[in-house]
């Protein structure tokens, strides 16, 4: 019986090294991190990295053929290195990665869609100022906030004032008075942030060793985390809060507010910048090579790129009907696209050289302008027809910057390691 045996394992494995010398070079359609071939012998489907659709890549999923019912109520909790784990900050009893989402109490906490009604009162509408407002403007220090650490990037909730910012050691959220909200630490720190307009929903990118992309609400509760296993600083996240979309070696992916996958772009991967319209439907996707692209669904409205030039976008933005489309780069060009005219097969109407790299660009809720902030401490204003407005200098060089559209902005500062919100 044990020569049989013997005989039977001796059989298994000449024939497994046999396919493998007569095999076709690894290739992994769908960048899950299964070969075709292992997709095959799974029975999962080799360009799906999530054959059942329950949000969990079919290398991290116990049961790839079988959808997980939790998955659609608790929020995905993929595999992830339990050598990297999110440990919450010890004087303020914020939840585990693993063990999201939880409350300090004994009460089970609801996913966000599951949140109940706030109680707080309602906010007032926003006013934005013109393009002539904001003109006479003088914006000056409203609050700064010392970090006592480097910070590598950082976002401004447009309606509400809040500062996200990712460091050396987490993520941190400041309100609008320059306090701080919460301080989640995360091992490797945060290169790349993003949050809602209203302040609720911020996005955390991790480094390449930990690979996890986290969703936090403003309280400090991890929501959700996503294992991309990759480095996630390319992010951003819908003024609502309900589409989260970061960028990786395996394409890009939009997610909802509970973690789940809502489209996979595997043709656009490691984009340089990303930018969502706030129902989600549009998307714009700068790349490191010079492509850009918009997206309508998951149908590319259009494509451009420099050609021959491998020119990175350093930053874009899409108005909320899809229809302009602004860019940054680093040969000093704000590019600018209009989509309306279908016909046409090149979007670009019109290209304007600054004196350095356009950092930051934005454009405004209502369409009536766009802006671009360049390292050489320029803040530009443009009307919709292109038409340069004016422009203005800051006096201090600041490595990070993020705009709003009432003329306020805030501001990073590692010499100092402080935070600075900027207010007319």
């Amino acid at each position: 019986m044990d020569r049989l045996a013997s005989l039977i394992i001796f059989s298994a494995v000449a024939a497994v090294l046999f396919m493998g010398c007569i095999s076709k070079p690894d290739i992994d359609t769908d960048g899950d991190g299964w070969v075709d071939e292992q997709e095959l012998r799974a029975g999962t489907d080799p360009t799906n990295p999530d054959t059942d659709g329950d949000g969990l890549w079919d290398p991290h999923d116990p049961n790839p053929l079988v959808p997980e019912k939790t998955q659609d109520t608790q929020g995905i909790q993929p595999s992830v290195p339990p050598e990297t784990p999110a440990v919450p900050v010890a004087e303020t009893p914020l939840p585990t990665a693993e063990s999201a989402p939880r409350t300090t109490t004994t009460t089970e906490q609801p996913t966000a869609a599951q949140q109940p009604t706030s109680t707080e009162s309602p906010k007032p509408p926003v006013h934005y100022p013109s393009l002539d407002d904001i003109k006479k403007m003088e914006p000056s220090i409203k609050w700064e906030y010392d970090t006592r650490e480097d910070i590598r990037n950082i976002a401004v909730a447009s309606d509400a004032g809040y500062v996200a910012a990712g460091t050396e050691s987490g993520v941190i959220l400041i309100d609008d008075r320059g306090e701080l909200i919460f301080k989640y630490p995360i091992s490797g720190g945060i290169p790349g942030v993003s949050i809602s307009a209203d302040g609720e929903y911020i996005v955390a990118g991790g480094e390449l060793f930990d690979g996890n992309i986290y969703l936090f609400d403003k309280k400090g509760n991890l929501l959700w985390r996503y294992y991309l296993g990759d480095r996630a600083e390319v992010n951003t996240i819908s003024e609502n809060g309900d589409f989260i979309v970061s960028g990786s070696s395996r394409g890009v992916f939009v997610f909802n507010r509970t973690g789940g996958i809502v489209k996979h772009l595997l043709g656009y991967r490691n984009p340089s910048t990303l930018a969502i319209s706030p129902d989600g439907r549009y998307l714009a996707i700068g790349a490191t090579d010079g492509k850009i692209a918009l997206i309508d669904d998951e149908v590319p409205l259009w494509e451009w790129s420099y050609g021959e030039m491998k020119n990175r976008i350093i930053d874009i933005d899409v108005s909320q009907d899809g229809r302009y489309v602004i860019a940054g780069t680093e040969i000093d060009d704000i590019l600018m696209f209009d989509s309306s005219s279908y016909g046409k097969s090149n979007k670009l109407i019109r290209q304007f050289k600054t004196q350095d790299n356009p950092s930051d660009v934005l454009i405004s809720k209502d369409t009536s302008f766009f802006a671009a902030y360049t390292q050489d401490d320029t803040l530009y204003y443009f009307d919709m027809s292109g038409k340069k407005v004016f422009e203005k200098k800051i006096e201090t060089p600041y490595p990070y910057i993020s705009l709003l559209p009432d003329g306020s902005y805030a501001v990073s500062d590692n010499r100092e390691k402080k935070i600075y919100f900027f207010k007319p």
